[in-house]
């Protein structure tokens, strides 16, 4: 009876459920997040994203104007340490298949505009994350409550998008995510958008 249940499996640093050795890491949902530069926020929702949810979701992280192989923040590689979870990579410029195959599309930057493409799959969420520095906290304390504030939303995500079961909610399209800095919903349906 045992050996037919799930196993956890680390393929590549991500975590994912193997049923007879089979992975399902690819069939997993994809949630790609965007920052600008891709070595904080967005480079740290994605470790945080595949440690904590790594069995309901596949993530990726880039930067809409960033220089490909840019190390991580050394401070936000800190803070993630802290908890077990690896910051690990070099920036990445934006994927243009990924993006229009990725259910969700997270842009974790209030001053970012990023707008959907023809073909795309799914949604684009604005998180709006705060910058802590525009309130003069900076180095690791910044990076900690940057850390934590991911969490949260990551966490929040993934309640909302899956089911008792661990399928992706029929038609979610990110309704209970609300941004902090607005109050206002934060999802728009693309499917179809030019």
């Amino acid at each position: 009876m045992l050996s037919k249940m799930p196993h956890l499996s680390w393929e590549l640093g991500r975590c994912g459920f193997s049923m007879g050795g089979m992975s399902t890491t690819e069939n997993l949902p994809i949630v790609y997040f965007l920052g600008a530069n891709n070595v904080e926020k967005s480079a740290m929702a994605e470790a945080i994203t595949n440690a904590r949810h790594g069995h309901l979701f596949k993530a990726y992280s880039a930067g809409t104007d960033c220089e490909k192989g840019l190390s991580r923040d050394a401070d936000c590689v800190a803070a993630c340490a802290e908890i077990g979870i690896t910051l690990d990579g070099v920036s990445t410029p934006v994927d243009e298949d990924l993006f229009k195959k990725a259910d969700f599309v997270i842009v974790v930057s209030r001053k970012m505009t990023v707008d959907p493409v023809p073909d795309m799959k799914g949604v684009i969420l604005r998180w709006g994350v705060d910058e802590p520095s525009e309130q003069g906290i900076t180095g690791r304390e910044r990076a900690n409550l940057l850390r934590d504030y991911l969490i949260r939303r990551v966490d929040a995500l993934a309640v909302g998008a899956m089911t008792s079961d661990g399928t992706l909610r029929s038609g979610y399209r990110g309704e209970d995510i609300l941004d902090q800095t607005g109050g206002e919903k934060s999802s728009r349906r693309l499917t179809g958008v030019k």
